[in-house]
């Protein structure tokens, strides 16, 4: 690489001749001198003056009587010497948000001081008006940009932003900082952190015969069961029981009975008194009084058996399990997986993909644009070979035709001889002309496929910032720890964990060969650093 005249100047300066060199931090806020020999000569103060010229410093230059002063104690810096600090950037505060409203009203989640659950206070439910403030995001303090050693503006980086998401019954102030409830209702904050304002639709009896199939934005209170074979889907539910039946719902769902081969889905949390049969999937946690049994539940938060076990059941969940047992002698076996959310860490691998093949797809555009650039640049470089061959005809066939004008009537000769000379000239012509029309025409087309590349370069460019937001999204839920347990992933037990229950974590897993009694069961990292798996399950009494 060829070198410019300011690294020829360094390499030449007293600075350098006697053993050291000057080096600039990556984001040109601090200059360092640094030894490149063991035993370098004394610095003097010409050579930091040298030093300070040549660069082109112009900030943060430390006081000479402070540099005189180091020069004196230690006149061979044996760390790197700071000569000139510029001023680092402020970054802007990290944005918050702030919801107007009690976002966890059933108290789902709120253990008592015993340890177990208070099913019996319901808490209030929130209500608010059209046009009040459901949530708000408050910027953080505004930072400033610094100032680098040769006088420069360095931009403050970017903080991490959060996205004031929302929903159903929701509009937006116009700078996007205030979330407004557009109509009269309950504001619901979704497990993935998304506000809505659900309307009510109370039903008196049964979802059945009577009601059929109920898809409502809002809540739904039912005073009866969810009957079989029946659907249910809106913003959050509450009901008696729910038999045999599917359930896609937004927000919370509260069942004052339990679940009887049951398939739902929901945003939410979900309590309720007991789960036999079912096949849950919930983004919230999942706070169950009695038994679970012959189930499968995947939580993104926590899975609380209050007073009961976990009977031959899946178990997934990302923030830990507590349960009063788990298993049986007789039952088979459960299966636990504590840590892991399997829904999100599948999305965000097909995402990675997604942003992979964008990416590749990018680079093999901007492979072609660059290859069609040179096409262009050699096309340029025809047009202009071909424009001076055209211009130095005509300026012949000018001097020719002067010629012709200027013979006598009688010089045949020369007269034939310069007539042919015009012919091949104007042949000539007519063909640079050709080329550089057809030159011209197979540039535009050049231009025309270049501005098309361009364009699906910022199309894959917009399409890999959104993945990325999307990415960001799911990050943020995977991190929320607003569940019962703000802690690492664990299975815990009051009572007794039996053999052969399998519990699987992020990076290792057991089976457990005996029973244990008033049990946390975790995995550890070991600080062997020498460990060929440093991950283990341990089993903790509590």
């Amino acid at each position: 690489m060829k070198k410019n005249a300011q690294q020829m100047a360094n390499e030449k300066s007293r600075l350098s001749v006697k053993g050291y060199e000057f080096c600039v931090s990556e984001d040109k806020v601090e200059g360092v001198i640094r030894r490149t020999r063991r035993h370098p000569e004394a610095l003097e103060m010409t050579d930091i003056a040298e030093t300070i010229k040549i660069n082109g410093i112009q900030y943060g230059i430390r006081e000479p009587a402070h540099l005189k002063k180091d020069l004196v104690s230690n006149p061979k810096p044996n760390e790197p010497w700071t000569i000139a600090r510029g001023k680092p950037p402020v970054p802007d505060g990290k944005a918050k948000l702030v919801y107007h409203f009690n976002t966890d009203p059933l108290k789902i989640g709120t253990l008592k001081e015993t340890g177990y659950m208070d099913y019996k206070d319901r808490g209030k439910i929130p209500q608010i008006k059209a046009g009040a403030i459901v949530a708000e995001k408050r910027l953080g303090k505004q930072g400033e940009p610094g100032i680098d050693i040769f006088g420069q503006p360095v931009d403050q980086p970017e903080p991490p932003d959060v996205k004031l998401r929302h929903g159903k019954g929701i509009k937006l102030s116009e700078d996007g900082l205030e979330a407004m409830a557009a109509t009269d209702g309950r504001p619901v904050k979704s497990a993935d952190g998304k506000v809505y304002v659900f309307e009510d639709l109370n039903i008196a009896g049964d979802i059945g015969i009577k009601t059929g199939h109920v898809n409502f934005d809002g809540h739904i209170e039912v005073e009866g069961i969810v009957n079989a074979g029946y659907r249910v889907k809106g913003g959050s539910l509450c009901t008696r029981e729910i038999n045999n039946a599917d359930g896609d719902i937004v927000g919370d769902i509260i069942v004052l009975g339990g679940l009887n081969g049951t398939r739902l889905k929901t945003g939410g949390n979900l309590r309720a008194r007991y789960i036999h049969q079912s096949t849950i999937e919930v983004m919230g946690d999942v706070i169950v009084d009695k038994d679970v049994s012959n189930s499968t539940i995947i939580s993104g938060g926590t899975v609380i058996v209050d007073n009961g076990k976990i009977l031959t059941s899946k178990v997934q969940t990302k923030n830990g399990i507590m349960a009063a047992g788990i298993g049986s002698k007789i039952s088979e076996p459960c299966e636990l997986i504590v840590g892991v959310h399997k829904k999100i860490d599948e999305a965000l691998k097909a995402i990675n993909g997604q942003i992979a093949e964008k990416e590749q797809h990018r680079k093999d555009l901007e492979t072609s644009f660059c290859e069609l650039t040179e096409k262009s640049d050699k096309m340029e470089q025809m047009i202009a070979s071909a424009a001076e061959v055209q211009n130095g005809t005509l300026k012949k066939l000018g001097q020719f035709a002067m010629m012709l004008k200027s013979l006598q009537p009688d010089a045949q000769s020369d007269t034939w001889k310069i007539k042919s000379h015009i012919k091949q000239l104007r042949s000539t012509s007519e063909r640079s002309l050709a080329t550089i029309t057809k030159l011209r025409e197979d540039r535009q087309r050049v231009f025309e496929d270049m501005e098309r590349l361009r364009e699906e370069i910022r199309t894959d460019e917009k399409a890999i910032k959104l993945l990325g937001e999307k990415i960001r999204q799911l990050d943020e839920f995977s991190q929320i720890k607003d569940g019962v347990f703000a802690r690492n992933p664990i299975v815990e037990t009051v009572g007794t964990i039996h053999a052969d229950t399998s519990i699987q974590g992020p990076h290792t897993s057991i089976v457990t060969r005996e029973g244990y009694h008033g049990v946390k069961i975790v995995e550890i990292k070991s600080d062997k650093a020498d460990s060929p798996n440093p991950w283990r399950m341990v089993v903790k009494r509590r």
